[in-house]
């Protein structure tokens, strides 16, 4: 067992059996994909299954509007990497949380694994699917080592890494109560990508996004995931508002249809862009809309677009949760 995992487990004990948290959001071991899944540990068996690794994939911010909510109302301790860090910090700027009723454990981040690649490496032969899900895994260097009972395999991370990790200029915990190790050297942003589209022509751009757009099946995976999406009521898909055949000519009226339910090119992009632009200054790229999309159409390459500008105003997005938000503070001439 790592240290780490090791320091993780002792702390969560700690704060569940003083009844400093009420349950602790963490990751454990994989069950049948590639990757962590989140764990919301609510007694002191469950942290036996609680683990870090460089498979922690998830935004743990997901989970913690519903557990805090004044109807729940519990003290929550969570694991954050350096991009669940700064969500954090927009949720606590948009009072859809509370500092007092979190504690934090701070996770500095060495880059996590790609699930897709995974596959490929245990496709390989390398190392059985069995074998790689049983195993324990520690950050070494350049790679990741894989721990088992009577042997070890290494995982380069050139190549491997999620793309949000490959220049990740944030990967430490902004704010938290406790730190699990010590600090990471942070990448450079770079966004050769963006710029790559933006050197396309009007035509090939348009060429481009209808062809990712036309495959989308309307699944709203991204927005499900994201944890800075939690309307209560999407616009474009007011479930909880349906209309009957009760509803009045009236209410109709008030509740237009601002897309429709089949999936079409023209829906799918209002979809999209207006989901992307309601992140604006918000988004801090933590990749997951990306990663959840069962179509693979590049995500985070519009999020990336819109973070390329809001980095013009000299905005990060995160990074202080006493700060104004992007869109509420301007300077005289902007």
């Amino acid at each position: 067992m790592s240290d780490r995992k090791k320091k993780l487990r002792t702390v969560a004990r700690r704060k569940l059996k003083e009844g400093g948290v009420d349950c602790f959001v963490g990751y454990q071991q994989p069950i049948n994909n590639l990757f962590s899944p989140p764990l919301i540990a609510e007694n002191l068996n469950d942290l036996e299954r609680l683990t870090v690794n460089p498979l922690s994939v998830g935004n743990l911010s997901l989970y913690l509007p519903d557990l805090t909510e004044e109807e729940n109302n519990q003290k929550v301790g969570v694991v954050v990497k350096g991009c669940d860090s700064r969500t954090l910090n927009v949720l606590l700027q948009e009072d859809v949380l509370k500092r007092e009723n979190l504690f934090i454990v701070g996770l500095p981040c060495k880059g996590i694994l790609d699930p897709s690649k995974l596959r490929e490496f245990c496709r390989e032969g390398e190392i059985s699917t069995e074998e790689f899900l049983s195993a324990d895994f520690s950050w070494g260097g350049d790679k990741v080592v894989g721990h088992l009972e009577e042997k070890e395999f290494e995982i380069p991370k050139e190549n491997n890494l999620l793309p949000k990790c490959r220049d990740c200029d944030y990967p430490n915990p902004i704010d938290c109560d406790v730190r699990l190790g010590s600090e990471v050297e942070p990448g450079e942003k770079n966004f050769d990508r963006v710029e790559e589209i933006e050197d396309f022509s009007l035509e090939e751009r348009w060429e481009y996004w209808e062809r990712m757009f036309d495959r989308c099946i309307r699944c709203y995976a991204c927005r499900s995931i994201c944890p800075l999406c939690y309307c209560e009521s999407c616009k474009v898909d007011p479930r909880d508002i349906p209309i009957t055949e009760d509803t009045t000519p009236e209410e109709k009226a008030n509740r237009p249809e601002w897309i429709e339910k089949v999936p079409n090119l023209c829906s799918n992009l209002f979809f999209h862009i207006l989901r992307i632009v309601h992140t604006a200054g918000r988004c801090v790229g933590c990749g997951e809309c990306e990663r959840a999309c069962p179509m693979d159409i590049p995500l985070t390459e519009l999020s990336q677009k819109l973070e390329k500008e809001v980095r013009k105003f000299d905005y990060v997005p995160g990074l202080d949760a006493e700060e104004d938000q992007f869109l509420t503070d301007y300077k005289e001439e902007e």
